[in-house]
């Protein structure tokens, strides 16, 4: 039998008062085309996951962030590899203004209820549906 592997992205919870900032992904992206997520990815190799999760950040958004402890995991297959998704608590630690990468097309602070309506990622919808 071949072993199966997984991936686990880090994703970060920036919260503007009760507002998260969402991106919506790229219309050409492999994975969940055009639905909204939190900003993170994947590791490098032997990454820090705090410190890979903030280069992500930066990557993606231009923001600098403060990473403080997970929240949240989520599993699912998707594809042919498992997905654990870890959630982590972030706040912007400097200018708040967003520049996106290519890897979005449009990004928004969104209240729960609000996000809740979206086409989010799968992860993202048990975020806000367990959220309190």
């Amino acid at each position: 039998m071949e072993k199966e592997y997984f991936k686990a992205p880090q994703k970060a919870a920036i919260k503007n008062g009760e507002k998260f900032l969402i991106l919506k992904r790229s219309a050409d992206a492999k994975i969940y085309p055009d639905y909204w997520d939190f900003p993170g990815g994947k590791l490098e190799c032997g990454e820090d996951p705090k410190k890979g999760l903030k280069r992500e950040v930066k990557e993606e958004t231009g923001l600098e962030v403060e990473i403080k402890n997970p929240e949240f995991v989520f599993s699912e297959k998707v594809k042919d590899h498992f997905t654990y998704v870890v959630v982590f608590k972030a706040d912007i630690a400097g200018k708040k203004e967003i520049q996106l990468s290519k890897e979005h097309s449009g990004f928004k602070w969104a209240i729960k209820e609000e996000a809740k309506e979206m086409k989010l990622e799968n992860f993202l919808k048990a975020y806000f549906e367990k959220r309190i």
